[in-house]
């Protein structure tokens, strides 16, 4: 992930703005976002581990006391705040975004004059790792399955690559701690390989250099994290986020297809106006499904109405634990449950529709006789579960009988990213010349 992208540097950089418009700044500098860095953490506001040492914090407060500068009437960080930045800053963002926020912080004290620039005994040696077996073993396996795959081997994914068939060899068990780093994300790896179309990492005996004396060219991946605490682990930090990304974008998926095609399924005059995986960080998801004319918008809401608007909203985790089992559940369905839940309490206690629960409508108790609790409200909630559940077992037979048709929808979000409801039906009906 991109220095930038990072929650923690955007929390700082909101803090770092609320200082600079309390003392009417004209830019951010280094020591003001240090000064953003500083209050983040007294306010424990970082999602991380953020490292701030005693001496530097004292060097932070006394920089900006020099200069004038006030802390005191910062209450909230100015998160979507547009603030100039100054060129010492800009310098430090463009030079450290493979680095960690830890790492930043270092780069803006050297920069804010707070504490030594380090000297090249202090700056990763290089050589080391290029000495390490470790990592020429790492490298070996990269190099060899970028020759027999044609992959580019100055992507960070390529090492991560190499790491896992090191790790599968053996080669890491003097490595515990990263072996099991390596082995924690064996399913996004095998998403990624599966993404890739490779057949098997093992056969690489014909494409390995065998010569004890490997060539580390000057373009090596390697050189981009020299700054970094350990360039080894940084390197393979970013491949396994860019494996990682994978999957998650294929979970999205199959997350949205499962939502569209129980949609098509069972309410064909819903109109379904697009299913996309395209995040968008201002409405807050990482894919979506867009019904035009939604049934559960029109008065005339039926029993079947309400009861396929639960299996659709159900869908999308559903399609997900298909996929992937059990544990794949996540908390992207949130939204959809809270929908579900919200639907067929209605379906229950306000509409009436429920025949095990009966004509009986709970505001009208609570408005007219200020009853609140008790026991219909009770067989009410074990209705409402009950209901949910029965619904999620008909949403699951749903996907297993369609689940052609929605492999065929993922399909087509993964490579087009966002589809119409033509496009869908192209992809499950396609014309034949």
């Amino acid at each position: 992930m991109a220095l930038t992208n990072n929650e923690a540097f955007k929390t700082a950089a909101g803090y770092a703005k609320a200082v600079a418009s309390l003392n009417d700044m004209k830019e951010l500098s280094p020591l003001v976002f240090l000064a953003g860095v500083y209050l983040a953490l007294s306010k424990d506001a970082f999602n991380e581990e953020v490292i701030l040492t005693d001496d530097l914090s004292e060097k932070i407060l006394t920089a900006l006391k020099d200069v004038g500068y006030q802390l005191d009437e910062v209450d909230i960080a100015h998160i979507n705040q547009t603030f100039p930045i100054n060129p010492a800053l800009k310098q430090v963002i463009g030079e450290c975004q493979k680095l960690n926020i830890n790492d930043f912080i270092v780069k803006l004290a050297e920069s804010a004059n707070l504490i030594a620039k380090t000297d090249g005994e202090e700056i990763a040696n290089l050589e080391a790792f290029f000495a390490d077996p470790i990592f020429q073993a790492i490298d070996r396996y990269a190099q060899g399955l970028s020759k027999k795959f044609g992959f580019d081997e100055n992507k960070p994914e390529l090492y991560a690559m190499g790491a896992l068939v090191a790790l599968n060899k053996g080669d890491l068990a003097q490595r515990p701690a990263l072996s099991a780093h390596i082995n924690a994300y064996a399913r996004e790896f095998k998403s990624w390989i599966d993404h890739q179309g490779w057949q098997s990492l093992d056969d690489l005996k014909d494409f390995l250099d065998v010569s004890d004396n490997q060539q580390i060219s000057a373009t090596h991946p390697l050189h981009s994290f020299s700054k970094a605490r350990n360039p080894l682990i940084a390197l393979l930090n970013a491949g396994i986020e860019n494996v990682t990304q994978i999957r998650a974008t294929e979970c999205v998926a199959y997350h949205e297809a499962g939502h569209a095609i129980v949609s098509l399924a069972l309410r064909p005059k819903v109109q379904l106006d697009k299913v996309t995986i395209v995040p968008n960080e201002n409405e807050n998801y990482d894919g979506c499904t867009f019904f035009s004319n939604p049934i559960y918008k029109h008065l005339t809401r039926t029993r079947e109405d309400i009861l396929e608007d639960l299996c659709v909203a159900l869908a999308g985790q559903a399609a997900q634990l298909k996929k992937y089992g059990f544990n794949a559940a996540d908390i992207g369905a949130q939204s959809d449950f809270a929908g579900a839940t919200e639907y067929a309490w209605q379906y229950i206690t306000e509409y009436g529709l429920d025949d095990s629960f009966g004509p009986v409508q709970l505001s009208f108790l609570s408005r007219k006789y200020s009853i609140k609790s008790g026991w219909l409200f009770d067989e009410a909630q074990k209705r409402l579960q009950s209901l949910l559940k029965e619904a999620q077992q008909k949403t699951e037979i749903l996907l297993a009988e369609h689940w052609d048709n929605l492999e065929r929808v993922v399909e087509g979000l993964l490579e087009r990213k966002t589809l119409d409801e033509d496009e869908v039906r192209a992809l499950l009906f396609p014309v034949k010349n």
